[in-house]
């Protein structure tokens, strides 16, 4: 009789950026705790001056938590600080205003068992969103170009699993050797670092790795306050969120389709960031945008966006000052133009 070799799971690493919110943190490391699969190790990053983060994760009891220390601020500089300072095969990602639900781990890190996969989220449940109906797209970007990110916190119809083209920077994993190769560009690196996981998603997925999303793989996010940037959608915001959205759809989609979507950035937009016919649409509804505070930075970004994307042609991701452009080390590193 031949013996059934039973695979183990793959060991892991959870990476949780977190500055200025220990109340938060202390939550989301209770929930970390609670898994039925316990993450490996856990790497919390924070910022070289935020003690109070450094004095929850030292408290963080049930876990194997390192502290990280980065000096650069934004969402982008911790992350890579945790992936080069991570040891597991599976690098998983949480914010610290998020709680995973028991299976979490369990669930992701089963579908590492395909060679084939590259990366793997699941579902965010958000305030306001609780009784939304079921979507029956999840993380695929159509031809038009424009993601529906909100549709990863509706519950799916259909499959729970499937294959996705993106997934939520606040519940996604890869596999080390995978983001090991990523050049995480410093270009994004603005106000909320909004699409930056279309970009490494695309990246992945390039490589002929698939992404899968699981609706049972749950983390609950609270939105918590966001100490330097805010959350209001103000015209410093609006200016960064259309930067990126018109570099990504420049820079990460498939080539056919970057015109598409950069042409609807312009044209078409939405209410985050007002292109032509959604200003003109709210006119005639009688909901006036404002010119100076939602606009003209809109423009004014979406045209910045594209200044980037011609650097990126020219030279490729941004680096980081001080290394190679795969990150910021824990010590930090200032972006190079």
């Amino acid at each position: 009789m031949t013996a059934t070799v039973v695979a183990s799971p793959p060991s892991t690493s959870l990476v949780v950026p977190s500055f200025r919110r220990p109340a938060l943190l202390r939550g989301c490391l209770a929930a970390v705790a609670a898994q039925t699969v316990v993450p490996t190790e856990v790497l919390v990053v924070a910022r070289r001056d935020d003690e109070e983060t450094a004095a929850v994760a030292s408290a963080a009891a049930g876990l194997d938590v390192r502290l990280l220390r980065v000096s650069l601020p934004g969402h982008i500089p911790p992350l890579v600080a945790g992936v080069e300072a991570a040891r597991g095969e599976v690098v998983l990602f949480v914010d610290d205003d998020c709680e995973p639900w028991p299976e979490w781990v369990a669930t992701i890190v089963r579908h590492y068992d395909d060679p084939r996969v590259g990366g793997v989220g699941g579902r965010v449940l958000q305030p306001g969103f609780e009784d939304e109906a079921p979507a029956a797209r999840i993380g695929r970007i159509p031809l038009s170009g424009r993601f529906d990110r909100l549709s990863l916190h509706r519950p799916p119809v259909g499959a729970e699993v499937r294959d996705v083209d993106v997934l939520r920077g606040t519940n996604m994993s890869f596999r080390r050797a995978l983001l090991a190769g990523y050049a995480w560009d410093a270009r994004l690196n603005r106000g909320a670092a909004s699409d930056y996981e279309v970009a490494l998603c695309a990246w992945v997925r390039r490589r002929g790795y698939r992404l899968v999303y699981d609706a049972r793989a749950v983390v609950r996010h609270h939105l918590g306050p966001r100490p330097e940037i805010g959350r209001a959608l103000d015209a410093r915001a609006i200016r960064d969120y259309s930067h990126n959205l018109v570099y990504v759809s420049a820079t990460a989609l498939p080539r056919w389709q970057r015109p598409i979507a950069v042409a609807g950035a312009f044209l078409v937009g939405n209410r985050s960031s007002y292109g032509l016919a959604t200003a003109l649409g709210d006119l005639a509804g009688g909901r006036r945008p404002s010119w100076r505070g939602q606009v003209l930075p809109a423009l004014r970004g979406k045209v910045e966006g594209l200044r980037s994307a011609l650097a990126y042609a020219r030279s490729g991701p941004a680096p980081w000052r001080g290394g190679p452009a795969s990150g910021a080390r824990p010590g930090g590193r200032e972006p190079v133009e």
